[in-house]
């Protein structure tokens, strides 16, 4: 059995002085927020990677790092990926069947559309709703190998997002 768990970057911004290329852009306070809102939840259902692998943006970067952080995973297994910058499902999917036999669960960070898109693909449902910032799918597959993944092979879908909830503003 394998668990792949895909996250979208959390909310970036753009630089007051200098507005940054769209590579360079951080989180801002709000996505920072979110991310450890998303994390704790993640750790709470005991949803821990054994490695995460993201695009080499700045954002997804940030997101990456501090999931590793609060969930306790390891940062040399936080590994960044040119190839998931705003990659498409199928570049993202060739990513994933690279992995070893040895990693049960995976975590991918990037940016929509892709992700979006490859959790529709993975769930055959095109109608699910988009990944918002920071928000989590988790899917688990029936297989042994990472090279198995196919569209339409997930058999479970958990999503969340730190917006679930409303929250008032301070």
């Amino acid at each position: 059995m394998k668990t792949l768990t895909l996250l979208r970057h959390a909310q970036a911004g753009w630089q007051h002085s200098k507005p940054a290329s769209d590579f360079e852009r951080p989180l801002d306070r709000r996505g920072l927020a979110d991310i450890a809102s998303i994390s704790g939840r993640l750790r709470s259902r005991q949803l821990i990677p054994d490695l995460i692998l993201t695009s080499p943006a700045v954002r997804a970067v940030q997101s990456a790092e501090s999931v590793a952080r609060i969930l306790g995973v390891a940062m040399h297994c936080v590994r960044r990926d040119d190839r998931l910058y705003l990659a498409t499902p199928a570049e993202m999917l060739i990513v994933l069947q690279d992995l070893g036999r040895m990693i049960g669960h995976a975590m991918l960070v990037g940016h929509n559309p892709g992700l979006t898109t490859l959790m529709r693909e993975f769930n055959a449902n095109p109608s699910l709703d988009e990944l918002v910032t920071a928000a989590v799918a988790t899917m688990v597959f029936d297989t042994d190998s990472w090279r198995e993944l196919e569209p339409g092979a997930a058999r479970e879908l958990a999503r969340d997002s730190p917006h679930r909830f409303f929250r008032p503003r301070i």
